[in-house]
């Protein structure tokens, strides 16, 4: 099982050789690809825009992270947005190394993993948080 530690302990090394920036042997940049990080429901979703947007989000569509280091009862409050628009949070127990990892501009992908308009408001959506490297 790999721990958060172990985690960010590979990332700096992946980032301290520049493994993001390194070109292919053509000369043209390496492919991307992507690690699963994280998945969740989105906290806070009945709250926000996620109801109004219930009934047009698939799975598979994007979602986007946004650092909220300001937020009065979270430092490491990260919000998530669907076409621009606020649905929610990452979940307080799932978002100190996504709030770290947006704070030092690595590349994360959300997607959106399922879709259950029949279960509790705070678990309709579930999100995927996408690591992306060369």
């Amino acid at each position: 099982m790999v721990t958060r530690r172990k985690f960010m302990k590979w990332l700096l090394e992946l980032s301290a050789v520049g493994a993001f920036l390194i070109p292919g042997a053509s000369g043209r940049a390496a492919t991307k690809k992507k690690i699963l990080i994280n998945q969740f429901s989105i906290a806070g979703f009945q709250y926000y825009q996620g109801p109004a947007w219930l009934d047009w989000m698939k799975v598979g569509e994007a979602v986007t992270f946004e650092a909220e280091p300001g937020n009065p009862y979270d430092a490491f409050a990260v919000k998530i947005l669907y076409r621009g628009q606020q649905v929610g949070y990452v979940p307080r127990s799932d978002n100190r190394h996504i709030s770290r990892l947006l704070k030092h501009n690595v590349p994360l992908q959300g997607r959106i993993a399922g879709v259950n308009p029949q279960a509790p408001l705070w678990r309709q959506v579930q999100v995927q948080v996408w690591l992306i490297y060369s």
